[in-house]
């Protein structure tokens, strides 16, 4: 999906670039992009490739990528609920009751944790994330 933005801020380091105020129909609100105050949502790129010498007030035209959105809720809600499920199961097994809620609450932390550790993958594998396609300098 391709999405219009302002530069608002480049350290150096990083550019801040904020959104245009309309949501595309395709938008799936897929946090890549936050939100700030009065609603504004704001995206934080490195600096770099065309992005080096932007300037505050330069359009820029980004392309956002993110998978299905089908998948991103198998992963947010599915391993969690897994490993809790998985946790108490085997908890159960050992020490009746409590080790329900132990193994449950160790279960719900892993699942939590392996959610943690594929949406780093998704990230660092490029599937996610954002691509500048046009920096256009402010008139």
């Amino acid at each position: 999906m391709q999405e219009s933005a302002t530069v608002a801020e480049n350290n150096g380091a990083c550019v801040t670039l904020r959104m245009d105020a309309g949501h595309h129909s395709a938008c799936g609100r897929c946090g890549l992009c936050s939100a700030g105050p009065g609603g504004d949502r704001f995206l934080d790129l490195p600096a770099d490739g065309p992005l080096r010498e932007a300037k505050p007030g330069d359009r820029v035209d980004i392309e956002l990528t993110a998978p299905n959105a089908a998948v991103v809720a198998l992963v947010v809600f599915g391993l969690p609920l897994l490993g809790l499920v998985a946790g108490a199961l085997v908890g159960v097994q050992w020490y009746a009751d409590a080790g329900l809620l132990v193994g449950g609450a160790v279960g719900l932390g892993v699942g939590a944790g392996l959610t943690w550790a594929v949406s780093r993958a998704l990230q660092r594998s490029g599937r996610v994330g954002a691509r500048v396609v046009s920096v256009e300098p402010r008139a």
